[in-house]
């Protein structure tokens, strides 16, 4: 199979003649053996070394000397540091430096082979053909998108770590890397190449600010504060004149839009007027202009720098990468089509019309359009390595971050079930890395391993937060927090335990993961209440529920806790169950089950189900005791919503068929005619289809892949059964013949810099690269 990204074999052929000299003077025969220092090196800064070794010390010099004869040319794709590699007499070894030339452009596969001889004929003739394997790697690793200057001369990424990010001269291929006492994430370049801007995590811990780094001084500088709280992400004008942030606040759960004036040392502020919520923000300044542009579901806003303005604008669907051409993407007659905000008089214009996919579109060095196109059908695999490269070094995957404000709950059990989805679906041995990874990073943040104590002073396995406490500071740990991230650990378990070929890495993690999974759960069995022990008189025989710790830091302690709290856990119990085999856990279940299903309400139009139940919905009295922060309440008696909602059919889907308690009809009537319960119609159908053929086919025509949760994206591959296409870039000229670039593999991310197309593209089973090719 053809490589997707660039690499050739570095093939040393080393053969070796022996014979006697014309005087017939025997001469002493050496054993020799030939190493090398790396097996796999890279193209850009690439270099290895061979050492000859003698098994004695050699009575004179012995010499060998060096024939090209493969495909890949001496001079040209390598260089080997001296003609002869000369071990001088007396000595039992040396060595040369072979050099991989740094051209940076897609060649496809060569084979290099090197003929070594004996000068002199001095080796046995167990040593006179050796063979060395080096395999040289084209392109860079990256992790998630390089950013570029405005001439794409420095191209700016990291790869593997959270501590390092990497420049690159693109004229020169001269690297340099700058290391972090904290993890860092989305480096960005400014347009004149002269500093760069970056997200660090702060000595708390927990939230990220933004900080810039001169690269002619070397001096970094701290652009927000702790009052931003979390920065999501950022960006910069043409003129590096200002930079926009997102920052998120825990206590409002809102995202607000801040401006600060770069060259003028202006004061930070806060854009007045933006709509509150949790809305993904991802501002641009548009080119030429003094507007920053961003967008939710609905609306585009436009927020003018000089008379300090927000403008509003309708849109019909979902916006993508909106960029500083004022391009972006979005789904209408069933392609994503270009659009184009005029920001003179706020119109929006479709550029593109033809029956393909186009993403993530630009402007070329003419002025022309530029853009991926996808094709005519959209498949899973490709959708869901460019939206997790868009994703991979952003601070939305959490993984450093301890779970202070429940990141590693509510986000990280995300991205942990979009890699087992992945991991699951496509036979990738780079997901697999990365996944293992994240579980490790999981396991790290917990309490007992990061030293963290609740409130009581007690470090144990789970995650501590202060997103439930009174005071917003003290730490505890809360089942449904412990159960998201548990149940995510143990589905690795699943798959570990289910591969017949796994890797040492996950072997290793496998025990590790075990322990904590059945900690996780011991720990939330202390809150674990039956008919037999049952405060609040709520449960009937065969039922149990979760109660808050009475006395702990949050508003309802000492009630039952809310149906999602309890039926996470009771998905917990189901996947380990099917890891460990123990019945005891599924019994435990199906006694959370069998609350749940009585509380479903039976309707003419489906079901229908609260967010709380027991004392929780119907209320308590001081008199009874219940709570000591909240000793009397009306009870919360609003139905689930489709986030809860969702956590709760991903529960109880495992007793279709074999609860008699639940209707099988009246549930699917539930998800089509969505009028008894807000259910979201993607997680719903994938859950339900196995039972419904015709949900299947309703999801077969799922082509807005864009707008659906990457965690879901990986479970649509079987179900679209889509042909993949690779992908290319296109440079449309208008009424000239369209460019287009000729890579064998799908392109995520692409620039141009002269005749070179500059892109970051993926193989099976490979990670990220980093490459070129010319594109006249």
């Amino acid at each position: 199979m053809k490589r997707y990204y660039l690499t050739f074999l570095l093939l040393l052929t080393v053969i070796f003649l022996s014979g006697c000299s014309d005087d017939n003077v025997q001469k002493d025969e050496y054993d020799v053996t030939f190493e090398v220092s790396k097996t796999t090196v890279k193209e850009v800064g690439g270099s290895f070394e061979i050492t000859a070794k003698l098994h004695v010390a050699a009575d004179q010099d012995i010499a060998f000397s060096f024939t090209s004869i493969g495909d890949a040319t001496l001079g040209e794709d390598f260089i080997v540091s001296d003609n002869l590699l000369t071990i001088p007499s007396g000595e039992m070894s040396s060595s040369i430096i072979v050099d991989i030339v740094n051209d940076f452009i897609f060649e496809g596969e060569e084979a290099i082979e090197l003929r070594a001889s004996d000068t002199f004929d001095y080796l046995t003739d167990n040593t006179k053909i050796q063979v060395i394997h080096v395999l040289i790697e084209d392109g860079i690793e990256v992790r998630g998108n390089a950013s570029f200057d405005r001439h794409a001369e420095k191209a700016l990424y990291m790869q593997d770590s959270d501590y390092e990010i990497f420049s690159l001269n693109m004229n020169t291929l001269a690297l340099r890397k700058y290391t972090f006492s904290n993890p860092v994430y989305s480096p960005k370049l400014s347009a004149d190449g002269k500093s760069f801007y970056y997200l660090q995590l702060s000595s708390e811990g927990y939230f990220s600010q933004l900080w810039s780094y001169d690269l002619e001084d070397n001096i970094k500088t701290k652009v927000s504060d702790a009052s931003h709280g979390n920065i999501l992400n950022f960006s910069l004008d043409e003129e590096s004149s200002y930079i926009s942030f997102v920052g998120y606040s825990s206590d409002r759960s809102t995202e607000s839009i801040y401006v600060k004036p770069l060259q003028e040392q202006g004061d930070t502020y806060e854009l007045a007027g933006t709509p509150k919520g949790r809305k993904n923000f991802s501002p641009v300044f548009f080119t030429g202009t003094k507007i920053l542009g961003f967008s939710d579901s609905s609306h585009i806003y436009l927020y003018n720098l000089v008379s300090s303005t927000l403008a509003t604008i309708d849109i019909d669907a979902n916006i993508h990468y909106m960029n500083e051409d004022g391009l972006f993407t979005s789904f209408k007659d069933s392609y994503y089509q270009i659009f184009k905000l005029n920001t003179k008089d706020n119109s929006i214009e479709q550029v593109t019309f033809s029956n393909s996919h186009k993403l993530k579109p630009s402007l070329g060095e003419q002025g022309n359009l530029a853009y991926i196109d996808a094709g005519s059908m959209l498949d899973a695999k490709h959708m869901s390595w460019m939206r997790w490269n868009d994703l991979m070094n952003s601070t939305s995957t959490y993984k450093d971050y301890t779970n202070h404000w429940g990141r590693v709950s509510w986000y990280e059990s995300s991205v942990l079930e979009f890699l087992y989805n992945a991991a699951s679906e496509f036979s990738d041995n780079h997901i697999e890395h990365v996944y293992t990874n994240h579980v490790q990073s999981v396991l790290n943040t917990m309490d007992q391993r990061s030293g963290i104590s609740d409130y009581q002073g007690v470090s144990t396995c789970g995650w501590s937060a202060n997103r439930y406490s009174l005071d917003k500071t003290s730490l505890q740990r809360i089942s449904v927090l412990d159960s998201m991230v548990g149940t995510e650990l143990a589905k690795f378990l699943k798959l570990v335990s289910g591969k017949e070929s796994k890797s040492e890495e996950m072997i290793a993690l496998e025990q590790d993961v075990d322990s904590a999974v059945a900690c996780i759960i011991d720990e939330t069995k202390k809150h674990w209440i039956t008919s037999e022990n049952d405060p609040l008189g709520i449960a009937l025989e065969d039922e149990a529920y979760l109660r808050l710790p009475f006395a702990s830091p949050q508003n309802y302690d000492g009630i039952n806790v809310p149906f999602n709290f309890q039926n996470k856990f009771g998905s917990l119990l189901l996947n380990y169950s099917e890891y460990s085999s123990d019945s005891d856990l599924a019994r435990d279940a199906r006694m959370l089950a069998n609350v749940f299903i009585r509380h479903m309400e039976k309707l003419d139009s489906g079901y229908a189900w609260n967010y709380w139940w027991g004392t929780g919905f119907h209320g308590w009295n001081s008199e009874d005791g219940y709570s000591l922060n909240t000793p009397s309440s009306p009870g919360t008696k609003s139905r689930a919503s489709s986030g809860y909602a969702g956590i709760d059919l991903a529960f109880f889907s495992h007793f279709i068929g074999v609860h008699e308690g639940l209707d099988l009809e009246l549930l699917l009537k539930t998800y089509k005619q969505g009028k008894t319960m807000d259910l979201d119609p993607l997680s719903v159908g994938l859950l339900l289809e196995e039972f419904d053929s015709s949900i299947r086919e309703s999801l077969k025509n799922q082509k807005a892949l864009l707008d659906i949760e990457l965690r879901y994206v990986p479970l649509l591959d079987d179900i679209l059964s889509t042909p993949q296409e690779d992908w290319k870039v296109v440079f449309d000229f208008g009424e000239a013949e369209p460019m287009t670039s000729s890579v064998d593999h799908p392109i995520y991310q692409f620039k141009r810099k002269n005749n070179n197309l500059v892109f970051i593209s993926k193989s099976d089973g490979e990670s990220y690269k980093l490459n070129s090719i010319v594109i006249d």
